[in-house]
């Protein structure tokens, strides 16, 4: 892993809202009211796609009012945002980077939220209803322009999250939650868990995970952060306790996610940006900035998010190295602990020495049993 953050963008305005998919980067900037720009001239946000690679930047014109949630899959970007001049609720909206067209997927009463994509899947949040008091999940493809609304129901609200081949549900009621597994291909769902509280999920591949958030009426809430292996249905539970944890992202077998004090001012007691790694089961903390860290997201080992700081919001990066050799470089940071026991990871240079003197006890009896 790379031992330092990296710039990518700085707005003393505000960036929001922050996803990567390969080498491309997309949040949404906010920029003055009295801003004047040809383009943007009727509105204070845009969306803002960055290649890592040429340092190219993108910005896609905003036909919505209040933008949010932008996310990139391939050289597709979507987002949700309210109907200029109307109360009728928020659409979701695509843009093709290749071609430059950006169409509305939905144009129906209601709120359309959370937009997520992966592949040809776009799946979002829908609140419908008298008072939009009733959510469900719906399912868009791409490819042949297909609009599945889903069986889960919520007067809750539900919180969904695709990898393209599953979704990961979690169905919110009112004092629990459900975790179901959804297969795209096959329409098999599975239920793979229940809790209290709400929580916020993450899919990718044979990993899942998600965060329970208990509350407990007066006394402080209760957080614990939950992995699941897909095949093998094996389950582990870190940081279980009352520091806040949220914003969890997985790409194939690395997460990452927020911990700390949420409430907090802006400074170090703030939240930070927290990885793990679950080929290894090992982790701990990746940044912790001067202001509270927010919208973390990976892919491809490249880590992304968002520093919440007043008056100057910034967008930093980091490479994470996808080998076993990955913790090698962490290893003299003293913040980096064992997610699974809590307890501070070993420096492993006696071991690195241990190696080196049993290869020269080896050479020694060999040498002695040739003489």
């Amino acid at each position: 892993m790379s031992d330092e953050d990296i710039l990518v963008s700085k707005n003393i305005y505000g960036n929001y809202w922050t996803s990567i998919d390969g080498d491309k980067i997309v949040w949404l900037s906010k920029y003055d009211r009295y801003y004047e720009h040809p383009v943007y001239a009727d509105a204070n946000y845009r969306i803002i796609v960055h290649n890592i690679t040429s340092g190219e930047e993108t910005q896609i014109p905003v036909n919505s009012s209040r933008p949010e949630s932008p996310g990139i899959s391939g050289k597709y970007v979507v987002w949700c945002g309210s109907r200029f001049g109307s109360s009728t609720g928020y659409d979701i909206y695509l843009h093709d980077l290749e071609s430059g067209i950006t169409k509305a997927v939905t144009t129906e009463y209601g709120d359309q939220k959370n937009p997520v994509i992966a592949g040809d899947i776009i799946i979002w949040n829908e609140y419908f209803g008298p008072g939009k008091t009733m959510a469900r999940i719906s399912i868009y493809n791409i490819s042949d322009q297909s609009l599945l609304d889903f069986e889960f129901k919520s007067p809750k609200g539900n919180i969904a999250d695709t990898d393209g081949k599953n979704i990961l549900i979690s169905v919110r009621n009112e004092t629990s939650y459900s975790i179901y597994l959804y297969n795209l291909s096959g329409g098999e769902k599975s239920l793979i868990y229940e809790g209290r509280g709400s929580a916020g999920v993450s899919i990718s591949g044979d990993n899942a995970g998600w965060v329970e958030h208990i509350y407990r009426g007066g006394d402080p809430a209760l957080y614990k952060l939950i992995f699941y292996n897909i095949s093998s249905r094996e389950t582990v539970t870190l940081n279980e306790g009352l520091i806040p944890i949220g914003d969890l992202d997985i790409d194939e077998n690395l997460a990452v996610y927020l911990y700390g004090n949420y409430g907090a001012t802006y400074d170090k007691n703030g939240t930070s940006v927290y990885f793990y790694d679950l080929r290894t089961k090992e982790g701990g903390l990746l940044s912790e900035r001067d202001g509270n860290q927010r919208n973390p997201s990976v892919s491809d080992g490249i880590i992304v998010w968002q520093d919440w700081y007043p008056g100057n919001q910034g967008l930093y990066l980091r490479y994470y190295d996808k080998y076993p050799d990955a913790m090698d470089s962490l290893v003299n940071q003293s913040e980096i602990i064992s997610a699974v026991s809590g307890e501070s990871v070993e420096t492993p240079g006696f071991g690195l020495i241990a190696v080196f003197m049993g290869f020269v006890l080896i050479y020694l009896i060999h040498g002695y049993r040739k003489e």
